[in-house]
């Protein structure tokens, strides 16, 4: 499949939502004038709206200009913009740089290819000086990460600019990741072939993270602690690895305990919460049997800690024998199906 590089075809937005501003961190612009739709991914129609306002210009020859958040959101509220209905996000400012578009890139892609299986990507340079091989890399990260490029940052090693500012040419390219997962660390190796002739062969790194809108503590949290709305917010954070879970809806939080202390901004991970302990070990369960229409009371003792909706293993303190009660509450439960029995030493010691 044959796609126009540049860096605004690389580095995408990935916001969908309605009336929503995203600046990117770094495009390529053809023309003089740069305007809103060249930094910024618009979504919605106020946004689409500003899409041809003029942001910058390139004077005297200038081959950058830095377009910052700071500025669109001046210009937009000079335009009227409804902060209300609008969302204005993205990195604290975007680097453009001119250059002249006079090539494309050809990118086969293998059908079933993952970041985890060591593909071959061949990308073929028709003509022009302009594109160099971190051009190439970058556009086989996002394409193979399947996120848009406004959620990724990647960053090389300094010793690796030298071969990734290379202009291949004419020359065919051949990139092989060896990375397991996206964000992460990915090695690759870069091949350039004269024809069918490998020419040159090259080994870099790109440290990949990707943007969340994640749970972050807002005050210090300690273990134990129960949390309260207050506690946490939401905010934009890029990860490194996807070994561990956070935390994205901030109203499930609420009511959990904190398993760990937590200090200001850091992320909130599933294993950094749990819900409230209802029963613990050794304490006494009040327990209700439903037998035959007639709800049946007695009182056990937990073998194990319970949150609401678990299911723990209670005994009878008279008949001694062991059942399983599903926790309704704080030392409360009620019979599991499989423990329909917990009451009758109750009932048997009562008749005697």
């Amino acid at each position: 499949m044959l796609i126009r590089l540049s860096m605004i075809a690389l580095i995408m937005a990935g916001s969908a939502m309605a009336d929503s501003v995203s600046l990117h961190e770094q495009v390529r612009c053809t023309d003089t004038v740069v305007r809103f739709k060249d930094v910024a991914e618009l979504s919605g129609p106020a946004a689409l709206a500003l899409g041809d306002l003029v942001v910058a210009n390139f004077n005297n020859d200038k081959a950058t200009v830095i377009v910052t958040l700071a500025s669109l959101r001046k210009l937009m509220t000079s335009e009227g913009t409804d902060w209300s209905a609008m969302s204005l996000r993205g990195f604290s400012k975007c680097e453009v740089s001119r250059k002249t578009l006079k090539k494309q890139i050809g990118i086969e892609a293998k059908q079933n290819d993952s970041v985890v299986a060591n593909p071959f990507d061949e990308v073929a340079i028709e003509s022009g000086p302009t594109i160099t091989l971190r051009d190439i890399v970058i556009s086989q990260i996002v394409q193979r990460s399947g996120v848009p490029g406004g959620d990724l940052r990647i960053i090389f090693a300094p010793r690796d600019d030298r071969v990734l500012n290379i202009v291949p040419g004419n020359h065919r390219v051949e990139v092989q990741p060896f990375g397991r997962s996206i964000p992460g660390r990915v090695p690759m190796v870069i091949r350039r072939f004269d024809g069918d002739r490998e020419t040159d062969s090259y080994r870099v790194t790109a440290d990949v993270t990707q943007r969340f809108r994640t749970a972050v503590t807002s005050r210090v949290l300690r273990r134990g602690q129960t949390i309260t709305a207050s506690d946490v917010e939401a905010r934009d954070s890029y990860l490194t690895s996807l070994r561990d879970q956070p935390v994205t809806d901030l109203k499930a939080l609420v009511g959990q305990t904190a398993t760990t202390s937590l200090q200001p901004g850091d992320i909130i991970y599933t294993d950094h919460v749990q819900t409230p302990v209802m029963v613990r070990r050794g304490e006494l369960v009040s327990v209700n049997c439903l037998s035959g229409g007639v709800i049946v009371r007695t009182v056990g003792r937990a073998s194990g800690n319970g949150s609401m909706g678990d299911v723990i293993s209670v005994r009878n303190e008279r008949s001694r024998e062991t059942f399983m009660v599903r926790v309704t509450g704080r030392r409360q439960g009620t019979v599991d199906q499989s423990g329909r029995e917990l009451a009758r030493g109750d009932k048997d010691q009562g008749a005697k």
